[in-house]
């Protein structure tokens, strides 16, 4: 793995670690790992599917509390954004 891609990981533990402390919303997490994603210039095509279908849950999380509360997580869709960001930083741990 490239050190660029090191520094993106990172990067994306960093943007995890303010969304989990409160101090970035779950959009702009969403937004920011979708970009960390894409600027990544090695990626396994299983990873690259794991980590894209956990960012999808994180949205679709967020677009249903647009739609039924506007924006606030209920009892479901936070469970699914807390189950969903342990698998993300999990990826985020080259072996």
């Amino acid at each position: 793995m490239k050190n660029n891609d090191l520094s993106q990981l990172s990067k994306i533990r960093q943007q995890i670690d303010l969304y989990v402390t409160g101090r970035l919303d779950l959009n702009c997490l969403i937004q920011d790992l979708m970009f960390l994603r894409d600027s990544l210039s090695t990626v396994d095509k299983e990873w690259e599917r794991e980590f894209t279908n956990c960012v999808v849950n994180l949205d679709s999380a967020y677009s249903y509390a647009l739609e039924k509360s506007q924006g606030k997580l209920d009892k479901i869709t936070q469970k699914i954004v807390d189950d969903t960001i342990p698998v993300l930083l999990s990826l985020t741990i080259m072996r």
